[in-house]
């Protein structure tokens, strides 16, 4: 689970972007724990971000045709149905700007072992602190933007 952070955390989170800038991104989260689902969406929210929830790989897919604006894909690796990567690489051929960040409370050799080398993605260890998470964010996104 994600620690509940105090609150100068969640204060020095919200001063590494205008409100504004956070509003603007559309964040489609996506992960098979409901709960853990429902926390991660409201940290972001509070943070200032637009999320879109998805409880599976193939609730994502369809919510990602409706929505062109999509500018992060966070999803969880290890999940029935597709797998986070796989969600990734088909959601690549509709939204091909789209970025990844992969979550994952599974080893990272686990997660290896999906022939996915973790130095070539974008991936936090679960558990995580709302300010880990956007600074991750921020870092992914402030290097598309850069391109």
């Amino acid at each position: 689970m994600i620690p509940v952070e105090n609150m100068s955390d969640l204060d020095q989170a919200r001063g590494l972007l205008d409100p504004p800038a956070r509003q603007q991104t559309l964040i489609l989260l996506v992960d098979d724990d409901d709960t853990l689902r429902t926390i991660i969406q409201m940290g972001l929210e509070r943070l200032g971000y637009a999320v879109w929830p998805a409880a599976n790989g193939e609730s994502a897919l369809e919510a990602a045709a409706h929505h062109n604006e999509i500018q992060l894909l966070l999803t969880d690796v290890l999940m029935p149905g597709l797998s986070g990567v796989e969600l990734a690489e088909q959601l690549r051929k509709t939204h091909p700007r789209i970025e990844v960040l992969y979550i994952s409370g599974h080893l990272q050799t686990t997660i290896s072992a999906l022939n996915v080398p973790l130095d070539s993605i974008h991936f936090l260890q679960k558990p995580f602190r709302s300010i880990e998470l956007d600074d991750r964010i921020q870092t992914i996104l402030s290097k598309r933007d850069e391109l």
